[in-house]
């Protein structure tokens, strides 16, 4: 737990931002409308989601300088207990080696709550080990799973994750720092400033809307830079929309995972999906691929 020591407000405070795509007004409301009813300890401090800047193409919600300005105004700020996305998509890569590293202070910052692009930042604050929370984004709450929405809930109060059950591919125990997140942009972070260390690490990924062909092509160049030989553990989560038989997926991830020799499971609620379950990235995990279970030995 941070300095801040969340888990003993009875009230936490919440900044909204949008450091990837333009947030969708509709679904940041229906999301908040979740808040109100579900987490009433949750304040939100800035709504509506203050856009910081023009934007140079329209899938972009801000310009590059504007995003990194407003994120380290953010984290400095010290208001909020969290930053919370309102939405993914695509954005984070193009400014988040512009942040001045050592202006990041574990123990003191707000911590990042989102995943899809924002994998990206919770990358970046792991280079100062910096923990966050890979869970559902403001507009993808409402679809989903209310058990998911509570374990979120739960853990941005108390700094506890849940332990998550798959299905195991490969025997083995294991222990690690948990990196990942969206696998699209774990590749793309590789040979930049946001690349994680892969040393001894427990890898979980998730994807959607890509081809299997894709899947496959990602990992096999994370096996081909010798990435996934460095790890201790992997933790697959849901990939979603791939266009292939479900049976075409497991046999993918057994022909390019076998030869690690490492624990690895499958099909954890961790997702684009319903199932989103929260892991706290930067914190230390086991996995158990006999029994296919992830489970935080520590909180945030």
């Amino acid at each position: 737990m941070n300095a801040r020591n969340k888990s003993r407000k009875s009230m936490l405070k919440i900044a909204l931002f949008s450091p990837s795509s333009p947030p969708l007004p509709e679904k940041v409301e229906k999301g908040l409308e979740i808040l109100e009813k579900e987490a009433p300890n949750i304040r939100i401090m800035r709504h509506p989601v203050k856009v910081c800047g023009p934007s140079p193409m329209p899938y972009l919600a801000a310009g590059d300088k504007e995003q990194a300005r407003c994120l380290l105004s953010l984290l400095e700020s010290t208001g909020p207990d969290y930053l919370w996305g309102t939405r993914g998509g695509y954005g984070i890569l193009r400014w988040a080696t512009m942040i001045d590293l050592s202006r990041l202070r574990s123990g003191s910052m707000p911590t990042i709550v989102g995943f899809s692009d924002l994998t990206l930042l919770h990358l970046l604050m792991l280079k100062r080990s910096i923990k966050g929370i890979h869970g559902p984004l403001i507009s993808t709450l409402p679809g989903t799973c209310p058990e998911d929405r509570h374990a979120l809930f739960k853990c941005m109060k108390d700094g506890k994750a849940p332990t998550l059950k798959g299905r195991g591919l490969f025997p083995g125990r294991a222990k690690g720092i948990l990196v990942g997140g969206n696998l699209t942009c774990l590749v793309s972070s590789l040979s930049t400033a946001l690349e994680p260390d892969w040393d001894g690490k427990i890898l979980f990924m998730e994807d959607h809307r890509e081809s299997l062909y894709r899947i496959d092509r990602m990992l096999t160049q994370l096996l081909a830079a010798g990435r996934l030989r460095r790890l201790s553990g992997i933790a697959a989560g849901r990939f979603l929309d791939y266009g292939a038989e479900e049976k075409d997926l497991e046999n993918l991830l057994r022909e390019r995972l076998g030869g690690l020799n490492i624990p690895v499971i499958r099909d954890l609620p961790i997702g684009h999906g319903s199932r989103n379950a929260p892991v706290i990235s930067g914190a230390m995990y086991s996995i158990s691929g006999d029994e296919a279970l992830l489970v935080p030995v520590e909180g945030l």
